[in-house]
């Protein structure tokens, strides 16, 4: 479905219609807009959700160049996680070893003072911070990275655009479009309720988003084995 059925949808479940006899939407709750934006912060939620529902390999997106002694890599800013890290040579042709993805605490473990050494080699281990990735020993050649990431969605929905999400899940999408559309007016106690009804109903199958941080830690400290491509 596109952006525009999508707020057909939207609206014929909020009771959301045009009054005026001369066609006027000034009568309308919400605008078009407004309604595209809930529907693209709903993908983002359902993406980054327990469900991870987006997975990337194109190298736009997951493919990153390694230059030899520099450690820190800047990703893609749609990367919520990589779940593998292969090391391949310069060209991209031949793979040298999985990667570890590890957090500093578990290489601080298993690595005490790395932060702090100036060790050069082949990379066998990937620490996903915020922004960036960070290799574990310097590389010590050119490299390129490939990799498998779950994301969020690259644009925001429009009128004429589809999720990027599958169908089976856009009827959620407007779920979560109401919750937000009826949190607006904090003076009513009945959108409030409505709010709270349609975002527990988004929740119970994408999660909250203090549990989907949760469970994202918990895959971060998660055993990566580093092993040789064969």
């Amino acid at each position: 479905m596109t952006g525009a059925n999508l707020i057909t949808m939207f609206r014929i479940y909020t009771h959301d219609k045009i009054k005026a006899m001369d066609g006027s939407s000034d009568d309308l709750l919400w605008t078009d807009d407004e309604i595209l934006q809930f529907l693209s912060d709903g993908e983002r939620a359902a993406a980054a959700g327990h469900r991870r529902l987006i997975h990337d390999t194109t190298p736009a997106v997951a493919e990153i160049a390694v230059v030899s002694g520099s450690s820190f890599y800047t990703i893609h800013d749609k990367i919520i996680e990589f779940t593998d890290i292969a090391l391949y040579d310069d060209a991209g042709v031949t793979c040298h070893r999985q990667l570890r993805i590890t957090t500093r605490g578990e290489l601080d473990d298993f690595r005490p003072g790395w932060q702090h050494e100036t060790v050069t080699g082949q990379p066998e281990f990937a620490v996903h911070d915020d922004t960036g990735i960070v290799l574990y020993p310097t590389p010590d050649d050119d490299y390129t990275l490939k990799c498998g990431v779950f994301r969020y969605p690259l644009e925001c929905i429009t009128q004429g655009s589809s999720p990027e999400i599958s169908e089976q899940h856009h009827d959620d999408l407007v779920t979560y479009a109401m919750y937000k559309a009826y949190s607006v007016n904090e003076n009513d106690k009945n959108a409030l309720q409505l709010s709270a009804k349609y975002q527990q109903q988004f929740e119970r199958i994408y999660g909250s988003p203090a549990r989907v941080q949760y469970a994202r830690a918990g895959r971060a400290n998660r055993y990566h084995r580093s092993r040789i491509c064969l």
